[in-house]
């Protein structure tokens, strides 16, 4: 098992398991320092980092063991992306204006799936056979085949929320 983190000026840490779990001790893996990365992901034997690029808006990055990371060309994807995830045989990655991509081939090539909304999605999740992707204004998208994608404004007793949301994960409660 690996621990990947990624964060601004393009730093990509990794860790491997201690002796009493996960170790406190990280080993920068790189430093891509034109790219902001906000959100990462796993899947059987590969890792995906998405963020802002200084060149074209977009920077997705991959790795097959989380040391050794490659960027992944992406000319006609030229927005800010904030999360990644995995699920039902694709890769979705969300960002600004509503933009959602995916990638069907393990994180190789990614196309455009939704894009022209006016708020940013800030992060995405797969579970029970549901895609849920949130963000700015209270608003929400959902989709079950993850190319279908329907907007919705989060409710909270009774009232539109209006308010920014930043993350979005599954429970079983």
């Amino acid at each position: 098992e690996r621990v990947v983190a990624v964060g601004s000026s393009g730093v990509i840490l990794y860790t491997e398991p201690g002796l009493a779990g996960l170790t406190t001790s990280f080993v920068i893996s790189n430093k891509f320092v034109d790219v902001d990365l906000f959100g990462v992901a796993y899947n059987e034997g590969t890792f995906i980092a998405v963020g802002l690029g200084s060149t074209n808006g977009s920077a997705i990055y991959r790795s097959t063991d989380g040391e050794t990371w490659s960027g992944v060309t992406t000319t006609s994807i030229t927005k800010n992306l904030k999360d990644v995830a995995y699920g039902e045989d694709k890769w979705i990655a969300v960002g600004q204006d509503s933009l959602i991509i995916s990638s069907v081939d393990d994180g190789l090539n990614w196309s455009t799936v939704s894009v022209g909304g006016t708020f940013q999605l800030n992060s995405v999740n797969y579970q029970n056979n549901v895609w849920l992707a949130v963000g700015g204004s209270g608003m929400a998208m959902n989709s079950v085949d993850g190319s279908t994608w329907y907007k919705k404004h989060v409710v909270a007793g009774g009232t539109a929320l209006g308010k920014q949301l930043n993350a979005v994960t599954y429970g079983d409660n």
